[in-house]
Parts: C-alpha cells; sequence; structure tokens
C-alpha cells in the first residue's frame, strides 16, 4: 500500500471512529503521510498509539501497514475478535 493509499483508508476510519471530530493524531499521520515522510508519521503513531488504542480498525491499519505497534496491536485484534 502507498502513504498516498494508507493515508485515505485512516482519514476514512478517523472519521467514522469519532464523529465529527475524528481523531487529531491520525489526520497528523496523514499528513506525514502525504508529505512522502514515512519516518515522521511512524513516530507520530509511535507516540501517539494511546490515543490512537481505543480504535481498533486504525491500530490494526497502522500496525499492518507502518510501524509495529506491539501490544497495542495486540490488544486491538483481540478487542475485534470480541465484536
Amino acid at each position: 500500500m502507498t502513504n498516498q493509499e494508507l493515508s485515505s483508508h485512516l482519514m476514512i476510519l478517523q472519521q467514522l471512529a469519532n464523529p465529527p471530530m475524528g481523531v487529531s493524531c491520525v489526520r497528523s499521520i496523514c499528513q506525514y503521510l502525504d508529505a512522502g515522510d514515512q519516518d515522521g508519521a511512524k513516530a507520530v503513531a509511535r507516540n501517539e498509539c494511546d490515543k490512537i488504542s481505543q480504535y481498533s480498525d486504525i491500530i490494526i491499519m497502522i500496525h499492518d501497514n507502518l510501524v509495529d505497534l506491539g501490544c497495542y496491536y495486540k490488544f486491538a485484534k483481540e478487542r475485534k475478535s470480541k465484536e
């Protein structure tokens, strides 16, 4: 998945996850991805994963396509399997 594709998917997920405000730290990740700065996007994801952790679909998308989020990913997968 390209940076732009990932950014588009994340933008949709963050809007659906917390309407009408969205998830601001996910929008920041998307800004870095859109600028082609994958390292910056990874840094934001790692630094803000505690805020993103309540959104299982977003954590899984970031983990699978951008950066390893460790236990946050494990908990998101467990939570998702119970839904």
